[in-house]
């Protein structure tokens, strides 16, 4: 399936327009310097506890924020950054931004991204696990359960590679790389519904075989303007910190106006786990099948097999890597 293909199985665009910021933060080093001490990290497949990840590539990730709570001290550095919250408001046309979600995504070189949408926000949806709510974004049926999220992304980055491409239009329309070396800029966007990838980063010589770490793997820094990589209680390999690309991604709930936010906060229209599958059911005998009925579709496997081979075909993307 090409890029086009999968972009034609969408038929929500982008909720706003992309901008870019730059630049990002006053005071970048101090950015710097947090994710320096706050390793090491992990692989992503590691991070997220999840079997669906690729968890042979040199992709690893932190959770600084979730639920509008900062878990690392200093990340307010970057989750109340005004820029950030200003951009937003622009970005969206809307008067209230929340702050809710940061991660910390840190890459070495290798082959460039597919394009994906990240995980969508749904009403009612907190805590559901990630596999389910990709699934239920890609399938089109609960778009009116969803919340807006701005995203925006900003990266270190002064190596090779490592640009940032994106779809900031529905349909067919051309797409917009920022290029490499990306330093201390950022974009914001509507990234559960624009499409956008990371290119590949270094040079191919540069990358891990197949295999040598696993979702065990993490990354540090080793001081002296290193990073290393390490799995199973052994080095794997080294960089300098101009090779490696660093982004934070920082999401947001935005709303229109105060009052869209306290009918945000009024909880009669939220989702359950019976409306989904309700509405999963319905859909799929639309659509000549017959739909099982799960236990409970957090942990129903074979209902979640289910989902997975109806929806597949149309499934592009995995979580957040850009």
């Amino acid at each position: 399936m090409t890029t086009t293909d999968i972009r034609k199985d969408r038929e929500v665009g982008p909720l706003a327009d992309a901008i870019r910021i730059q630049p990002a933060y006053d005071d970048p080093e101090a950015v710097l310097e947090l994710i320096r001490r706050s390793g090491p990290y992990q692989q992503v497949a590691g991070a997220h506890k999840t079997d669906t990840l690729q968890a042979d590539k040199p992709f690893f990730r932190a959770f600084w924020a979730t639920g509008g709570k900062v878990h690392l001290p200093g990340a307010e550095l970057v989750l109340n950054n005004v820029r950030f919250i200003e951009s937003a408001k622009r970005s969206f046309r809307s008067e209230v931004v929340q702050p809710n979600t940061l991660l910390l995504n840190v890459s070495t070189p290798m082959g460039a991204g597919p394009p994906h949408l990240d995980l969508p926000f749904f009403r009612g949806a907190s805590g559901w696990p990630f596999w389910l709510l990709a699934y239920m974004g890609i399938s089109g049926l609960f778009h009116e359960y969803a919340i807006p999220i701005a995203s925006t992304i900003s990266w270190f980055y002064r190596g090779e590679g490592g640009d940032f491409e994106y779809w900031p239009e529905a349909g067919d329309g051309p797409s917009v790389i920022e290029r490499a070396p990306l330093w201390n800029a950022a974009v914001v966007a509507d990234n559960e519904y624009m499409y956008h990838r990371i290119g590949r980063i270094g040079r191919p010589e540069q990358y891990l075989q197949p295999g040598q770490i696993t979702r065990d793997a993490t990354i540090g820094f080793a001081g002296a303007d290193r990073w290393e990589i390490a799995d199973g209680g052994n080095v794997q390999a080294t960089y300098t910190e101009g090779e490696v690309r660093f982004s934070l991604l920082w999401k947001a709930f935005v709303f229109k106006t105060d009052t869209a936010a306290e009918i945000f906060r009024d909880r009669s229209h939220d989702l359950t786990k019976e409306s989904v599958v309700s509405a999963f059911a319905e859909d799929l005998r639309r659509r000549g099948l017959k739909p099982l009925d799960p236990a409970d579709p957090f942990t129903d496997e074979t209902w979640k097999a289910q989902i997975l081979a109806s929806y597949t075909r149309r499934f592009e993307g995995t979580l957040a890597a850009a």
